[in-house]
């Protein structure tokens, strides 16, 4: 999928990816690089703390994200903000892959433009009594 004209999807579908089936590749993901954070590598981090295989790569001039979803192993994970509220986000998505116990270094990036985020994502996942 190309993410050039999409680039606030890339990091929830990439977390999305980490454990699916096969290889993904996000194609047009140069523009990540320069958003609040270098979005491609938080992304590569994201997945790979989980467990999972991302890796950059140009091909052509064409930088990409390849994530290897059947590669990895699902891991509760200390993932990293990296003070950009797209990959607190983010983050949140791909916890729902891992086994309990993941964390979020700032979950506060997330206030730039959603402050309610995890008070409503908590309510999402947590089990209805």
């Amino acid at each position: 999928m190309d993410v050039d004209s999409a680039p606030d999807a890339a990091l929830p579908l990439a977390a999305l990816l980490a454990f699916a089936g096969g290889t993904s590749v996000l194609s047009g993901a140069g523009r990540l690089r320069e958003k609040e954070s270098d979005r491609l590598a938080s992304a590569c981090d994201l997945v790979l703390r989980a467990g999972g295989v991302a890796r950059q790569e140009t091909v052509g001039g064409d930088v990409r994200l390849s994530i290897h979803g059947a590669a990895g192993t699902p891991r509760a994970a200390a993932f990293a903000a990296h003070g950009d509220h797209r990959v607190a986000m983010s983050a949140a998505v791909l916890a729902l892959a891992t086994p309990p116990g993941s964390t979020l270094d700032d979950p506060g990036a997330a206030s730039k433009s959603w402050p309610e985020f995890f008070d409503l994502w908590a309510g999402l996942v947590s089990p209805r009594g």
